[in-house]
């Protein structure tokens, strides 16, 4: 009579587990099937053997790649599996597939685990749509993105042409004409700004690191944001706070960026506390970090908080709900951070405020000296010879005409090939060049990148500066690893091309003492 009721439960269960649309099948311990419905019998589409196999390690490789070990399976653990993502897998037709795979333990009356019951399920439609709906996303984003940025510089560009227009128009007036050339250069520099965070944002930018005091950068920062706001501020940097391997342009408008964010959420005033601290993180502490010691900040305003139905979307590019600012800071604080290898995260409530914190690896490294941090002094440049190698005309007329105003004798070239004819019949000359400063790329011909080589072997004295305006060039991060001494962005201000001079004129002291020949 027992094995009567028995077989009528298991033919009842049967009849159960036939009604379920899913794929349903029933294990020992072990994984050996016990039992399985039809909706599994029919996974011929999927797992051909299925039907065949006395144990579930039995199935397809490319399934059992979804399961934990057989070791794992008997020993009890109540781990669920976590796919939820799916299974992806090419059937024996080649035939893509996804499948979703989930078990959940089987308990006698004593708690006692005696098996499981597996579910499988074919995701393979919903994975095509939902991948069809990111990409949706993604050309919405970038939609709103190419807006944005067509916006912002056309307006850049409106008042550029506005302020060389009024410049012409001045010229008698050598006043007024200085002012609106101060207006226009004001407006290349923001345009670059905008550049430089765009490239940020689209991990293109090279980041130059170098071992940082963040506790000298929150500082700075927080002089410059906070330079006539109503708010009130608390500030606590812990004594002794580790520093860190940063690019330190790119933090300090990251940080930048999140407190003009707290500053303009408290128009009417309000107070803004700023917390830096030592953590060391152990591993899954914060999912995206990896265990080890960190900085943590926290800036926290008292503003009117963001609304639980937008907080998602306040790192998405061009996504603002404010009168002022662009939508554009919190996304590039963002993108470095995370390509600082840290981590950015927001909470907020309504009316009450809300908090940004930021977790940036810590280095025991102290900090080096670096040239980049003295002042540069104003100076002459001892009748520098330097040679200018450019594709485009505009860039070698300006560049003549700022190298002339530095008193340097220049020479410009449009190819790599007429940049090495030069070089060698100044040396034929007895008059070599002291500096070489050369367009990475040129369409057609030779570029630096494509000479730097020979240039360094036949010319071993001369100093050699890359030029690109293509700033996510890696030679931008180190230009001695490509045979450049130094490496100039463009645009760039006079300023900059002449500090990378002054290490030239260090090192060539003038026509008397020159090293390469007179």
């Amino acid at each position: 009579m027992q094995d009567k009721n028995m077989h009528r439960m298991d033919f009842s269960v049967q009849l159960i587990l036939d009604g379920v649309p899913d794929a349903m099948i029933v294990t020992t311990v072990n994984g050996d099937i016990t039992m399985m419905n039809s909706a599994a019998k029919n996974l011929s589409g999927i797992m051909p053997n299925l039907a065949n196999c006395r144990n579930i390690f039995d199935v397809d490789p490319m399934f059992r790649a979804g399961l934990p070990t057989q070791a794992s399976l008997a020993s009890g653990q109540k781990s669920i599996f976590d796919t939820p993502n799916g299974v992806p897998f090419t059937n024996g037709k080649g035939k893509k597939r996804t499948i979703l795979i989930d078990k959940g333990p089987l308990l006698d009356s004593e708690k006692k685990n005696i098996g499981y019951l597996w579910i499988i399920k074919e995701i393979s439609e919903l994975v095509r749509i939902r991948n069809e709906m990111q990409k949706i996303q993604a050309l919405e984003s970038i939609g709103i993105l190419a807006a944005g940025v067509a916006h912002d510089f056309n307006n850049l560009l409106g008042g550029l042409l506005g302020f060389i227009d009024l410049a012409h128009r001045s010229v008698e007036n050598p006043a007024e004409c200085t002012e609106h050339l101060e207006g226009a250069k004001d407006a290349v520099q923001k345009a670059r700004d905008l550049t430089a965070q765009l490239l940020a944002l689209s991990k293109g930018g090279i980041f130059q690191k170098q071992v940082a005091s963040i506790a000298k950068i929150l500082q700075n920062s927080l002089r410059i944001c906070t330079v006539g706001s109503p708010v009130k501020t608390e500030v606590f940097i812990q004594e002794g706070l580790w520093n860190c391997n940063v690019d330190q342009a790119q933090i300090s408008q990251a940080l930048n960026n999140i407190l003009i964010n707290a500053i303009q959420a408290m128009p009417a005033g309000g107070t803004l506390a700023v917390y830096a601290v030592n953590v060391e993180l152990t591993e899954q502490e914060i999912a995206s970090l990896s265990a080890g010691k960190y900085i943590s900040i926290s800036i926290r305003d008292t503003g009117c908080g963001i609304p639980n139905e937008i907080i998602d979307h306040v790192f998405d590019p061009y996504f603002t709900t404010k009168e002022k600012g662009s939508g554009l800071g919190l996304a590039v604080a963002w993108s470095v951070i995370r390509q600082h290898n840290g981590h950015i995260g927001v909470g907020s409530a309504p009316e009450q405020g809300s908090v940004f914190t930021l977790h940036i690896p810590a280095t025991t490294a102290a900090i080096e000296n670096a040239l980049a941090e003295k002042l540069f002094e104003k100076s002459q440049f001892n009748s520098l010879r330097i040679l200018v190698m450019d594709d485009d005309p505009t860039i070698r007329v300006v560049l003549e005409k700022i190298l002339r105003k530095l008193n340097c004798d220049v020479t410009t070239v449009v190819s790599g090939e007429l940049a090495l004819h030069s070089l060698r019949k100044a040396r034929e000359r007895h008059a070599c060049f002291d500096v070489a400063i050369l367009d990475l790329t040129i369409p057609g011909g030779k570029g630096g990148k494509d000479i730097v080589a020979e240039v360094n072997k036949l010319f071993p004295d001369i100093k050699t500066i890359a030029m690109s305006g293509y700033t996510g060039d890696p030679i931008f991060e180190n230009a001695g690893a490509f045979g450049f001494h130094h490496a100039l962005k463009k645009p760039f201000l006079i300023e900059e091309l002449a500090f990378l001079l002054h290490d030239a004129a260090m090192r060539f002291p003038g026509a008397n003492g020159r090293q390469n020949g007179a």
